[in-house]
């Protein structure tokens, strides 16, 4: 069984030969809004993927270095095209900020307003970034890669309308209603 880290690379090799630093910048513009990859992740996998025959590394000659450039083999592609085939496992949204929200529960109001104002202002650097990579997509991307980026625009605005939601609610609410310290450990008398 191969990782996603696996299948982002084979996806990405299916178009062109790639080193593992083009991978990453591909990443980057491309699948990191929704699933990204770190370098960290890439090279030991790529290892494990020419390990198993399912990409072929190729030494080139740059300068004074040597690159390594890897391309998908057809086992690679058959094991791709077998992933695809399969339902997918679901959504795991990982949210620093949402995180942080949700187990705020001791804090103030004004704390809280805080940590939405602060999830807010992150969701709103990342719908602009997905905006920027948009303005370049026509060179690099086929239409099913739009449609993807298209959901980002519309999960980033979702989030930053959901926070603005959030904020007008609690700051309707009066301060009492925020207790300093609840423990819901605590047992009763």
């Amino acid at each position: 069984m191969l990782s996603n880290t696996a299948y982002v690379i084979l996806g990405l090799l299916q178009k062109c030969p790639l080193s593992g630093y083009d991978i990453k910048s591909h990443v980057d513009i491309s699948t990191s809004f929704f699933f990204s990859a770190s370098y960290g992740q890439i090279y030991p996998e790529l290892k494990r993927l020419e390990k198993k025959g399912l990409v072929e590394g190729t030494e080139l000659a740059t300068g004074r270095r040597t690159r390594t450039e890897y391309a998908i083999t057809a086992a690679g592609q058959a094991a791709f095209d077998d992933w695809l085939a399969q339902p997918s496992a679901g959504i795991e949204l990982r949210d620093e900020g949402l995180l942080k929200f949700f187990f705020g529960g001791g804090l103030d109001r004004d704390a809280l307003l805080d940590k939405l104002a602060k999830l807010r202002a992150a969701r709103a650097a990342d719908l602009a970034r997905v905006h920027e990579v948009g303005e370049d997509l026509p060179e690099i991307a086929d239409e099913l890669q739009r449609e993807v980026l298209d959901y980002g625009i519309g999960l980033y605005e979702y989030v930053i309308g959901w926070c603005d939601q959030m904020t007008k609610r609690l700051a309707a609410r009066p301060e009492t209603d925020f207790p300093v310290d609840p423990n819901p450990c605590a047992k009763g008398d």
